[in-house]
């Protein structure tokens, strides 16, 4: 397109949400940026951020620095990934931090079971596995998919989570496993950092670049199509006096 183009594109956005129906309101970071009445920026933000939820102009923007800070020449050449992840409670910390949504699900639903399942986890499983007073129809999808039977059967998010993590602790085998850990929990699982950069070190610096942008595309496009945040959170402003 172009820099004068992306001008006037910007120019002709900013036109169009000025003379837009909606009500102006200021971020807690100090941005002034004018709403429809689903709560949608029409105006204030570059033209990108048209459309987006302003409860998720947070977590979008986020995202989207995070894609723009990948350097696709280093990792083309990453001398510092691995293919595999030091112990499972690594790799299961990594998994939370990448997904904000599945560490709240996780701490609201924490219980007795999970403190004794988690001992008996660091202990090195010696003896029977403790038992769940019952085990959650939510997990039916972890269960049936590897065939789980009796006091073997997932019954708590933290187990899930841990169950999700392969025995090869390599980064590759992650992803598969995420699918019916989506389906028990209802959250679109990410990938951890660690796995991403590996994943992205197998490509070269172009191919790597394509996918930054492809995924930026997605992300704004999924932005304006519905909600981000799984569970809907008033968004982080103030109304503004004017």
């Amino acid at each position: 397109m172009g820099l004068f183009g992306e001008l006037f594109e910007e120019l002709g956005h900013e036109i169009t949400g000025l003379l837009s129906a909606g009500r102006w309101v200021t971020l807690k970071n100090g941005k002034r940026v004018k709403l429809d009445a689903d709560g949608r920026i029409v105006a204030g933000l570059p033209a990108k951020y048209a459309g987006v939820h302003v409860a998720d102009f947070g977590r979008v923007s986020s995202e989207e620095r995070a894609l723009l800070d990948v350097d696709c020449d280093e990792l083309a050449a990453c001398h510092d990934c691995r293919e595999t992840f030091t112990t499972k409670d690594h790799a299961f910390r990594a998994l939370l931090d990448a997904n904000p949504g599945l560490m709240e699900l996780k701490e609201a639903e924490f219980g007795r079971y999970d403190v004794e399942w988690l001992r008996w986890q660091r202990g090195g499983r010696r003896g029977p596995k403790p038992k769940a007073a019952h085990v959650d129809g939510r997990f039916d999808a972890i269960n049936e998919r590897y065939n789980l039977r009796g006091n073997n059967r997932v019954a708590s998010f933290t187990e899930a989570i841990y169950h999700a993590l392969p025995h090869s602790r390599r980064w590759d085998d992650l992803e598969p496993r995420l699918v019916p850990l989506e389906e028990a929990t209802g959250i679109k699982i990410h990938l951890p950092v660690e796995a991403l950069k590996l994943d992205a070190s197998k490509n070269d610096a172009a191919a790597c670049r394509d996918d930054v942008d492809k995924r930026i595309a997605a992300l704004f496009e999924k932005a304006r199509a519905g909600r981000i945040e799984e569970t809907p959170a008033p968004p982080a402003l103030e109304e503004a006096p004017f």
